[in-house]
């Protein structure tokens, strides 16, 4: 047995030509109405079974959507495993190239295969291509990932043998005192920022707001409101589905409107209309298409590059500057400022304090008094 539809040559590295119709057919369980693939997927009839399954994408979309779970996947979620998941496919059908790309020359390439059929050999050499790659906690990540993959195909049947220990992911470190900028690199970042109206927006509404990416890129013309003073609020798409009204300053607003008035004349001028419907974004690209996530993390790093030029301490660390910093940074600014735990908690959509306590604790690190300061200020040294 094949997968549950038609596939094209290039399966491997597509994901979502037919993610749509699994998604559909196996979410709601619209395969068990198919005599045939009931029983091939169904052992003695009851039990899911996927050792009849001859398709990557398909098992791929039976991890995702074929599991009982407390509640439905966010979408952000579900366009997080895909990247990964893309991810994997890709490295397993070129591992050369891929081993190549990060500077492992040195290293034995595996022979190219489907996920079907990872040996040892595939999960080590992707195990060292991910560490080459990514940072040690996003490295963790598409790691654990790999694992819950091949834990999930081995119960399923999926795959023949249990591959989850002939690789090892790492310990998660504790890098929000890391990623995070001083003052000086803020200023210089958000100077590079301002050059260029869309970019000065983004830059904005992060250190602003605190937002992440993919809320910053989902937000729409139609989650505006007016607050009771006239200030403009907007709905933002927390992870797990929550939503929130947050109040955007007026100056920001201002720069929005503005960037959109601008995009608008540019486009009626090759002859398009720049989109105004409710489901349309907010803050579009310069083609008036939604802001793509990539395109955020390329326009931060590119401005964490520019400011390291003439700033010395950046100069270290600006390889590893992403979006996410700037969240970091909002948090520890605004606690250095006086907020309270709990109202950047709130901000930061944090389901536990504690998770918001370990910037509190990051920044009494570095302007808290030590011992040493209060025993100085007693005796002469």
């Amino acid at each position: 047995m094949s997968g549950l539809i038609p596939q094209n040559d290039n399966r491997y590295l597509d994901l979502s030509q037919q993610w749509n119709q699994l998604i559909h057919l196996i979410e709601r369980d619209g395969w068990m109405q198919n005599p045939e693939l009931a029983e091939k997927l169904l052992r003695d009839g009851k039990v899911l079974s996927l050792e009849n399954l001859d398709d990557d994408i398909s098992f791929l979309a039976f991890y995702l959507f074929g599991k009982s779970r407390n509640k439905p996947l966010a979408k952000s979620t579900i366009e997080e495993y895909q990247r990964d998941m893309r991810l994997i496919l890709a490295f397993l059908s070129d591992p050369a190239r891929h081993l190549h790309d990060v500077g492992l020359t040195d290293l034995p390439a595996p022979p190219p295969c489907r996920l079907k059929d990872v040996g040892r050999l595939q999960l080590r050499s992707f195990e060292k291509y991910i560490r080459s790659r990514y940072a040690p906690n996003t490295a963790v990540r598409k790691l654990s990932i790999l694992k819950g993959i091949l834990r999930f195909g081995y119960e399923k049947g999926y795959f023949s043998h249990n591959l989850r220990d002939e690789f090892s992911i790492g310990q998660k470190v504790l890098t929000i005192t890391e990623r995070k900028l001083n003052y000086e690199e803020l200023q210089a970042v958000l100077n590079e920022l301002r050059k260029k109206p869309l970019h000065r927006i983004i830059g904005q509404l992060f250190i602003l707001k605190g937002l992440r990416v993919s809320e910053l890129c989902a937000i729409n013309i139609g989650d505006q409101e007016v607050g009771l003073y006239g200030d403009t609020l907007v709905k933002i798409k927390r992870k797990g589905g929550k939503v929130a009204r947050k109040k955007i300053p007026k100056a920001v607003m201002y720069d929005i409107m503005t960037y959109r008035q601008a995009l608008s004349s540019e486009l009626r001028k090759k002859g398009l209309e720049l989109n105004e419907s409710p489901d349309a974004p907010l803050i579009p690209n310069s083609g008036g298409r939604r802001l793509r996530r990539d395109r955020v993390w390329d326009i931060i790093k590119r401005a964490a590059r520019r400011a390291a030029k003439y700033t010395p301490s950046l100069q270290r660390k600006y390889k590893d500057v992403s979006p996410h910093w700037f969240r970091h940074t909002f948090a520890t600014i605004a606690l250095d400022s006086g907020a309270s735990l709990q109202d950047v908690k709130e901000e930061l959509g944090h389901e536990d304090i504690r998770t918001t306590q370990i910037y509190l604790h990051s920044l009494k690190e570095e302007t808290g008094s030590t011992l040493a300061d209060l025993i100085s200020s007693r005796v002469t040294i």
